[in-house]
């Protein structure tokens, strides 16, 4: 019963996240001089003021009359809903996160990660070394293929090829670092054995173009086979940008 309350408290988080993304609106200024604010109430200090057809985007949805602002930086600034009006179009790069927008030109859809792992089974312990190759739809929607070996004590080693989609968050502390949180499901193929679903989580600490990451996953094996041991498995590694 936990195995099943962790996989499904994975995809909750996953699905906040990407919802989260998701709900961010492309705004244009619609007055002559809207005030950009340190805090969403009427008597908050003015940090500037932008002019008339200044194109930005929102963190969200507006609350209680105000939409906070998306920077580059992470720095909280508010703009009133009134001031504004809701658009498709072009973001502005003056306050939006080049890597959140995924239009810069420093973009990589594609990054590559290696990696290794240690686990045990009713078969002994293991160990496992990967190499993954992610496609990032934008920086938060990520589809991830990892071919692996296993090495088994006292069994036959095997391989196989994970698959999964995950969502990652990155609050912005600073240009070249910041935390990251991710979350994801996805579908283990393996030589030896069973075909088996799984869910994961981690945390990881991005450094320039480098990213470090700990992490656990669940394999459900008894979802698609009684016969077949769960496993949980710890793992640790590193992604780099790719050159495309």
């Amino acid at each position: 019963m936990r195995v099943k309350q962790l996989g499904f408290c994975s995809f909750l988080v996953a699905f906040w996240l990407c919802t989260q993304a998701a709900q961010a609106d492309s705004l244009t200024v619609s007055v002559d001089k809207a005030a950009v604010l340190a805090a969403p109430t009427e008597s908050a200090k003015i940090v500037s003021y932008l002019s008339r057809g200044k194109s930005i985007e929102s963190a969200g949805k507006p609350q209680k009359g105000f939409y906070q602002l998306k920077t580059k930086s992470g720095r909280r600034l508010f703009i009133k809903t009134s001031d504004v009006e809701v658009v498709d179009g072009s973001i502005d790069a003056d306050l939006v996160s080049e890597e959140t927008s995924g239009k810069s030109n420093n973009f990589r859809r594609f990054r590559f990660d290696g990696g290794g792992s240690v686990g045990s089974s009713n078969r002994g312990s293991f160990y496992e070394i990967n190499l993954g190759v992610s496609y990032f739809v934008t920086e938060w929607l990520i589809w991830r293929n990892a071919p692996f070996f296993r090495f088994q004590s006292g069994a036959t080693n095997s391989f196989g090829l994970d698959s999964s989609v995950r969502g990652q968050y990155s609050p912005p502390v600073a240009a070249e670092f910041s935390p990251t949180l991710m979350v994801g499901a996805g579908f283990r193929f393996i030589n030896t054995g069973s075909h088996a679903p799984f869910a994961e989580a981690g945390l990881g600490l991005r450094v320039s173009d480098i990213q470090i990451q700990l992490g656990v996953k669940y394999i459900a094996g008894k979802l698609l086979d009684a016969n077949v041991e769960d496993e949980v498995i710890f793992n640790g590694g590193f992604t780099v940008r790719g050159s495309f």
